[in-house]
């Protein structure tokens, strides 16, 4: 019968990717699934200088090593009380063995029909490149994260996700989910997140990947290629009917050539167009507002306007290129 390798994933995370392997056999209780860990398990060449605690009534922490004169080695408590006695250990019992990254990315790339990175180099600490979907032509990344790992920077995998509008997959050890409260569709359409501790079971002599993988990535291709055709055609859009200097302070809108902008006008066209540009073309004016200061911090006593009807005021035939939406909300007029 096929066990479910999810008490290795959790493993994992839990001791970091790298353990000795008396700390995997204390995470992983299910032999069979100990067994196929093993399979997914590579020795480091640095061994271990602390040890888990294997006394009877075993205390939390883990023992140091210590090397005594003639080469026996021990693992000594470092409790505050120090009660356990000290552990034998042998340069064996030290050899730390790791997640074979290399061997399981490769096989999740495989099995989802991907296209691997070369070299496969992991850091545990970031979100990790290694492998390439090809959807009609367009190279969508797939990256790798232990999410469920303490030692994760928790600001370069936000920085993955909300960075841009950009379509890309992420592989993690455990169930992940994503949440963001946005009126544009683009992050939902363009993210697939898939958990690997869903996908591999061991029946004892192999580990398996689901063919639920495959499917997921073939059909998250599909929806990429309509993403990306929706956004060459909202850029083809856009090109023709909104088109600005360097500095913004010229615009060509529908092909009709708007009186120079103020420098401050230029400015709220310059924030607008870049939201446009990452997906999300609709703002706030608070927001705008902000931006509009942050491109101002450095002149002392700089104060932008309190509301949009400051900036283009009525009459003013250069606030057709902003569109209100709904009150205090606007964006390009394209």
């Amino acid at each position: 019968m096929a066990k479910s390798l999810k008490s290795f994933w959790s493993a994992c995370e839990k001791l970091a990717s790298a353990a000795v392997m008396k700390q995997w056999e204390k995470t992983i209780p299910d032999q069979d699934v100990l067994a196929a860990s093993r399979k997914l398990l590579v020795p480091t060449d640095q061994p271990a200088i602390q040890y888990p605690c294997t006394n009877e009534h075993w205390c939390m922490c883990s023992h140091e090593v210590v090397t005594h004169k003639d080469g026996t080695m021990v693992a000594i408590c470092t409790c505050d009380d120090g009660e356990c006695d000290v552990i034998p250990v042998t340069k064996d019992d030290l050899i730390v063995y790791e997640m074979d990254f290399s061997k399981i990315l490769s096989g999740v790339a495989r099995a989802a029909g991907l296209i691997r990175v070369e070299p496969i180099a992991v850091d545990i600490h970031e979100p990790v490149h290694f492998a390439n979907l090809d959807a009609g032509g367009n190279m969508i990344p797939a990256y790798f994260a232990m999410v469920g790992c303490s030692c994760l920077d928790r600001e370069k995998l936000l920085g993955l996700l909300i960075g841009s509008y950009d379509p890309f997959i992420l592989f993690t050890l455990s169930p992940f989910d994503f949440h963001i409260n946005s009126p544009s569709p683009q992050y939902r359409d363009s993210r697939l997140m898939l958990c690997l501790a869903d996908q591999f079971t061991t029946d004892g002599d192999r580990i398996a990947v689901s063919p639920a993988l495959g499917q997921a990535v073939g059909d998250f291709a599909k929806r990429v290629q309509g993403y990306v055709k929706a956004q060459q055609v909202q850029a083809a859009h856009c090109d023709c009917v909104f088109e600005a200097s360097s500095d913004y302070h010229i615009i060509v809108l529908r092909g009709q050539r708007l009186p120079p902008l103020s420098d401050l006008q230029a400015d709220v066209v310059r924030i607008l167009d870049a939201a446009s540009g990452n997906g999300q073309p609709e703002m706030s004016y608070d927001a705008i507002s902000c931006a509009v200061a942050d491109m101002h911090a450095e002149e002392i006593g700089f104060e932008p306007p309190s509301k949009m009807s400051q900036v283009f005021r009525s009459g003013d035939k250069r606030g057709d290129v902003v569109l209100c939406t709904k009150p205090g909300y606007y964006r390009l007029n394209i």
